[in-house]
C-alpha cells in the first residue's frame, strides 16, 4: 500500500531496567507470613491460652483418636457441603459450610503456631532455661512461626489434622457443658 502524507517516527520511551525477581516476592511473602504468624499466634496465646493448653493436652493424651477425628473433619466437611448444595433446601447451609471450611484453613496456621509454641514453652527441656516466661513465650512463638512458615504442604496438612481433631474434641466438651 501507499502511505499518503507525512509520517513521523517517535522512538519508544525507554523503560527502566528494574524487574523484581521472583526471589524478592518470595522473600517478602515469607517475611509477611512469618510476622503474621508471630503476631496472631501471640494474640491467640494471650487471649485463648486455656483453650490452646487443652488442645495440646488432647493431642498428647490421645493422638490416634485426635488424628482420626481431624481427618474426618477435613474430608467430610466439604463433602457434606457439596451434598447440601446439590439439594435445593440445603443451599444456604452448604454455602455457609464452604465459607466456614475456608475460614478454618485460614486460621489453621495460627492455631498450629499457638499449639506448637505452647508445647515448646512448657516442654521439659525449656524448664532449664533461666529466662522469663514472656521471653520464653516469644522465643517459642518465633521458633514455631519460622517452622510453620517453611513447612512443606504435606507436613503442615498432617499437623493441621491433629489441631482440627483436638479442636473438635474441645468443641464437643464445651457443647456438652452448655447442654447441662
Amino acid at each position: 500500500g501507499v502511505v499518503a502524507g507525512t509520517t513521523t517516527f517517535r522512538p519508544p520511551v525507554e523503560q527502566p531496567d528494574f524487574q523484581p525477581d521472583f526471589a524478592v516476592f518470595t522473600g517478602m511473602f515469607f517475611v509477611m507470613k512469618f510476622l503474621g504468624l508471630v503476631i496472631f499466634g501471640w494474640l491467640l496465646l494471650w487471649g485463648l491460652g486455656q483453650a490452646v493448653d487443652k488442645i495440646r493436652a488432647s493431642i498428647q493424651k490421645k493422638p490416634g483418636r485426635v488424628f482420626l477425628e481431624g481427618l474426618a473433619l477435613v474430608l467430610l466437611l466439604p463433602l457434606v457441603a457439596v451434598l447440601l448444595l446439590v439439594t435445593g433446601i440445603g443451599i444456604p447451609v452448604g454455602i455457609a459450610l464452604i465459607f466456614g471450611y475456608i475460614a478454618l484453613w485460614l486460621v489453621t496456621g495460627i492455631l498450629v503456631v499457638a499449639v506448637a509454641a505452647d508445647w515448646l514453652r512448657d516442654a521439659k527441656f525449656s524448664k532449664k532455661w533461666k529466662i522469663s516466661g514472656r521471653f520464653k513465650t516469644l522465643l517459642a512463638l518465633l521458633v514455631s512461626s519460622f517452622v510453620v512458615a517453611i513447612l512443606p504442604g504435606i507436613v503442615f496438612f498432617v499437623v493441621a489434622i491433629f489441631v482440627w481433631g483436638a479442636g473438635f474434641q474441645l468443641d464437643k466438651k464445651v457443647l456438652g457443658k452448655l447442654r447441662k
